[in-house]
C-alpha cells in the first residue's frame, strides 16, 4: 500500500466513523492501528532483508524464518 492508498484509506475510515453507527467507531480504529502496526513490520523486514542480502554480497539466500514472516 502506497502513501495516498493510505491516507485514503484514512479518510474513508473517518469518514465511516462520522456518518455510521458510533459503535462501529473503535472497531473501525482498531483495524486501522492494526494496519499501521502491520506496514511498519513490513517495512522493518524489508530492510532486514536488504541488510541480508548486503552482508551476503548480493545473494538471495535467505533465513526460513525471515522467508516465511514475508510470505506471510
Amino acid at each position: 500500500m502506497n502513501e495516498q492508498q493510505w491516507q485514503d484509506l484514512q479518510h474513508r475510515a473517518a469518514a465511516l466513523i462520522e456518518a455510521h453507527n458510533k459503535d462501529c467507531s473503535p472497531l473501525i480504529k482498531e483495524m486501522v492501528e492494526e494496519i499501521k502496526e502491520l506496514q511498519a513490520e513490513n517495512d522493518r523486514l524489508r530492510k532486514a532483508l536488504s541488510s541480508a542480502r548486503k552482508q551476503n554480497g548480493g545473494h538471495s539466500h535467505m533465513s526460513t524464518k525471515l522467508k516465511d514472516a514475508l510470505y506471510e
